[in-house]
C-alpha cells in the first residue's frame, strides 16, 4: 500500500492527501481550477501509512493497527475539492489505486479518477498560468456532488452481521446505475452508517454511494424506510460527439417558395426560390469540426461504462477551393458559385465561376437571382426574372432582366423588359424594352420596340420598325421603317441615362412641393412668416460673407499698424490707427448684427416647422436638375444615323436641340445633328442629311 502524503495547490493553498507515487505528477485543484505538479513536504508522510521495516529476516514486520474512523472531510460533499490527476498517471498506478481504495485513510486519493490532464512534462496542458505568472480566474464549484468509490472501514463489522442482511435488500437498476435499499424488516435502533456501509459491500455497491450525512438521515427517520431509498447512483457515459462538415452555402437551392414579406394574404410567390450561393476569393465555403470523446461512466459496482469513439468527417475539395493545411478549412479560390458534388457517395466542395442551366429558367429553376454569371442552355421563359452578373442565354422571352453586365442572346429576344449596365446582343429584338449602358446589337432587326442605350444601336442586316430609339452614340443600320410600317422615332446624341435621371428629379420635385403645400394647409403657415424667413435668409448670406472676409483681412490690419508704429510718422500712424478703427467698428457692428439674423432664423424656424427643411430640399433637386439638364444641352456628342438601305418617309429624327422629319424616302445616308454659326454668332442647329460614303459604309 502506498504512503500518503499531504500537498497543497500553490494558488489556493488547498491540502489534498495524495498516494507519495503521485510525486511529479499534474493535479488540478477543485477549489481554484490551478493545474500543479504534485510536491510533498519531506515531513508530510501519514504515520499510520507507513510500511513495516522488515525484520532480520528480511520479512516485513506485522504491524497492528486500532480501527481508525474516516477523515471528516474539509468541505460539504457539494463543495469539496479534490484535485484530479492525469489518466496516465492513473494508469502507471492501477495497483496502488486498488489499495488505496481499500484503506480508509485515502479518501482524496479515492476521488482522484475523472483524470483530464497530461502528465508529460513541460507540455502546454500543464499549467494554464499565462506567459507573466498569473493564474487563470478561478472555476466556479460544480454544483453537483463527486461521485466517488465507497470510503469502507474494512477493520469494522457489525455486531449482528446476519440480522443486517436479512432485514435489507438491494435493487439495481437494469443499466446499473441506480441502486435502492429496501429495509424488509425495522433495523435495530443502534444500527450504524457503517452497518449501512458493510451491508453495501457486502452486495457489492461500490459506486456513487450517498454521504455519510443523507444515511445518517434516513437512520433517523422511520418514513424513509417504509418505501425504496436510493442509496447508490452511477456516473453515466457522456457519448462522443461525431465529426461533422458544415458547409457554409445553402447546398439546396432549389427550396420550396419563399413567402413575400408583409402579406396579409400569406400570398406565395412559386417562382421566388431565394439567391443563389456565391462566394469570392478567400471567402470560407466549408469546414470540418473534429469529432470529441466522450467521457466513460461507472456503475454502481465500480465497473466502467466504456463509449464508443467518435467518428471523424472528412472535408474533400475539389476545382475552385483550397483546403487549409490542417483540412479543416476550404476557402474559394476564384469567385462563383459554390456547389456540393456528390461521386462515388462522396462529397465534395467546389467552386464553379458561373451558374449554368442546362435547360429552361422555368417552374424548375424559379426566378434566377446570382451575383455572378448566368448561362442558360435553353429558354428565359415568360413571366420569370433573371437578376445577375451577366446572362448569356439561347433566347429570351416576356421574362425581365437584370444585369450588372453583358446580356448574349442566340436567338430572339421577344416582349423582354431588361436593364444592362453593359451591351445587349441578340439576333432580333421583338415587342421588348430595353435600357443598356453599351452597345445593342440585333443584327435581325429591332421591331415594335423602345430601346434606349448610352452607346450606339447597331442593326447591321435588318430593320428598325415601328420603334423608338435613343442612342447617345448614333444608329448604324440597313433600313428605317417600311412603305407600310407605322414611322419610328430615332433619338441621337442625348444620353438616355441623363434623360433619366432628370426625370427622377423631376418626379421627386413634384412630390415635395406637394407635399410642402400640404403641410402649409395643414399648419397654417401665414405668409408674412414665411416671407420674412425668406428675407432674413437673404440678408444672411451677403453679411456673412463679409464677416468672413473681414475676419481674414484683420491679422494684416495688425501688421500694418506695427509697420507704422516704428516708423514714426505719426500723420500715417494716425490715419492707419483711423482706419484700422473704422473697420473693426465695422466688423463688430456686422458681427451683432449677423447673430440676430441668426437668432431671428432660429425663431422663425420654429414657427414655420419643417417648412424650411422642405424647402431645401426642394432647392436642392432643383440645383441638380438644372445641372444635369445643362449638361444634356451643352453636350455636343458626333451621334450620326447611318442607313446602308433605305429610310422610309415618316421617320423622325432628333438632336439635342433639332428635330426633323423624313419627307422622302431616301437611300444610303447619314443623318445628325450639326451645329452652324449665323451672322450674328449664334449657334443654329439643323439635321442634316448627307449620302452615305463608302468608307462610312465598310464601317
Amino acid at each position: 500500500m502506498s504512503n500518503v502524503k499531504t500537498a497543497k495547490c500553490p494558488g489556493c493553498q488547498q491540502s489534498y492527501r495524495i498516494p507519495e507515487s503521485k510525486e511529479g505528477k499534474t493535479a488540478t485543484c477543485k477549489k481554484c481550477g490551478r493545474k500543479f505538479k504534485i510536491q510533498f513536504d519531506s515531513d508530510s508522510t501519514e504515520n499510520n501509512n507507513k510500511e513495516p521495516k522488515p525484520d532480520a529476516k528480511g520479512q516485513p514486520k506485522k504491524m497492528v493497527t486500532k480501527p481508525k474512523e474516516p477523515p471528516a472531510p474539509e468541505a460539504p460533499p457539494e463543495t469539496q475539492t479534490t484535485p484530479e490527476v492525469s489518466e496516465s498517471a492513473q494508469a502507471s498506478d492501477t495497483s496502488e489505486q486498488a489499495d488505496t481504495k481499500e484503506s480508509p485513510e485515502s479518501d482524496s486519493f479515492d476521488s482522484i479518477t475523472d483524470a483530464s490532464t497530461t502528465d508529460i512534462p513541460g507540455s502546454s496542458e500543464n499549467t494554464e498560468e499565462t506567459d507573466t505568472g498569473e493564474a487563470p480566474a478561478p472555476k466556479p464549484p460544480d454544483p453537483k456532488e463527486k461521485k466517488t468509490l465507497l470510503d469502507y472501514d474494512k477493520s469494522y463489522r457489525p455486531l449482528d452481521p446476519d440480522t443486517l442482511m436479512e432485514s435489507l435488500d438491494i435493487i439495481v437498476s437494469e443499466d446499473k446505475l441506480e441502486a435502492h435499499l429496501v429495509v424488509k424488516k425495522p433495523l435495530d435502533r443502534d444500527t450504524t452508517y457503517k452497518d449501512i456501509h458493510y451491508f453495501l459491500v457486502e452486495k457489492n455497491i461500490k459506486f456513487g454511494v450517498v454521504e455519510e450525512s443523507k444515511i445518517k438521515n434516513f437512520l433517523k427517520k422511520k418514513l424513509l424506510q417504509n418505501r425504496p431509498w436510493l442509496i447508490a447512483e452511477g456516473k453515466k457515459p457522456v457519448e462522443p460527439t461525431d465529426g461533422e462538415v458544415n458547409y457554409l452555402f445553402d447546398i439546396d437551392p432549389f427550396k420550396r417558395p419563399v413567402q413575400e414579406e408583409n402579406d396579409s394574404t400569406d400570398r406565395i410567390d412559386f417562382k421566388d426560390r431565394g439567391e443563389m450561393p456565391y462566394a469570392k476569393v478567400g471567402d470560407l465555403v466549408a469546414e470540418r469540426k473534429p469529432g470529441l470523446p466522450g467521457v466513460q461512466g461507472m456503475d454502481v459496482h465500480g465497473e466502467t461504462i466504456k463509449t464508443r469513439k467518435a467518428k471523424q468527417a472528412t472535408l474533400r475539395t475539389g476545382e475552385g477551393v483550397e483546403l487549409s493545411y490542417d483540412k479543416r478549412l476550404a476557402n474559394a479560390k476564384i469567385n462563383g458559385m459554390p456547389v456540393l458534388q456528390v461521386e462515388r457517395n462522396q462529397e465534395k466542395v467546389v467552386v464553379v465561376p458561373e451558374y449554368f442551366i442546362k435547360g429552361d429558367v422555368n417552374m424548375k429553376t424559379g426566378n434566377v437571382k446570382f451575383q455572378g454569371p448566368v448561362v442558360v442552355k435553353g429558354t428565359v421563359e415568360n413571366g420569370f426574372k433573371v437578376n445577375c452578373a451577366s446572362l448569356s442565354a439561347k433566347e429570351v422571352m416576356k421574362a425581365v432582366i437584370d444585369t450588372e453586365g453583358d446580356i448574349v442572346v442566340g436567338g430572339g429576344m421577344i416582349g423582354a423588359t431588361v436593364n444592362s449596365k453593359g451591351k445587349v446582343e441578340a439576333k432580333f429584338i421583338k415587342g421588348a424594352t430595353i435600357e443598356a449602358m453599351g452597345n445593342i446589337v440585333a443584327p435581325g432587326g429591332i421591331i415594335d420596340s423602345k430601346v434606349k442605350t448610352s452607346g450606339e444601336i447597331i442593326v447591321e442586316k435588318g430593320k428598325i420598325l415601328n420603334s423608338q430609339i435613343y442612342a447617345y452614340r448614333g444608329v448604324n443600320t440597313r433600313d428605317i421603317g417600311s412603305v407600310t410600317a407605322p414611322e419610328s422615332t430615332l433619338t441621337v446624341g442625348v444620353d438616355p441615362a441623363m434623360l433619366k435621371q432628370a426625370k427622377i428629379y423631376e418626379t421627386e420635385i413634384d412630390e415635395k412641393k406637394k407635399a410642402l403645400e400640404k403641410f402649409k394647409e395643414e399648419n397654417k403657415v401665414p405668409d408674412d412668416v414665411a416671407e420674412k424667413f425668406e428675407q432674413v435668409i437673404a440678408k444672411i448670406e451677403p453679411l456673412q460673407d463679409s464677416v468672413q472676409k473681414t475676419e481674414a483681412i484683420r491679422p494684416s490690419l495688425a501688421q500694418k499698424l506695427e509697420a507704422a508704429k516704428k516708423k514714426g510718422d505719426k500723420k500715417a500712424l494716425q490715419k492707419t490707427i483711423k482706419t484700422v478703427k473704422e473697420i473693426e467698428v465695422k466688423f463688430q457692428a456686422a458681427k451683432e448684427t449677423l447673430a440676430l439674423l441668426i437668432q431671428e432664423k432660429e425663431t422663425l424656424e420654429k414657427g414655420l416647422g419643417e417648412l424650411p427643411e422642405m424647402e431645401a430640399e426642394i432647392a436642392d433637386l432643383e440645383k441638380k436638375l438644372n445641372e444635369v439638364n445643362e449638361h444634356i444641352n451643352n453636350d455636343r456628342q458626333h451621334a450620326p444615323v447611318k442607313v446602308t438601305g433605305t429610310v422610309y418617309r415618316g421617320t423622325i429624327i432628333k438632336g439635342v436641340h433639332a428635330e426633323d422629319e423624313i419627307k422622302d424616302d431616301e437611300k444610303k445616308v447619314v443623318i445628325q445633328e450639326i451645329y452652324k454659326v449665323d451672322e450674328e454668332e449664334k449657334v443654329e442647329s439643323i439635321i442634316s442629311m448627307e449620302p452615305l460614303k463608302e468608307k462610312e459604309k465598310e464601317k
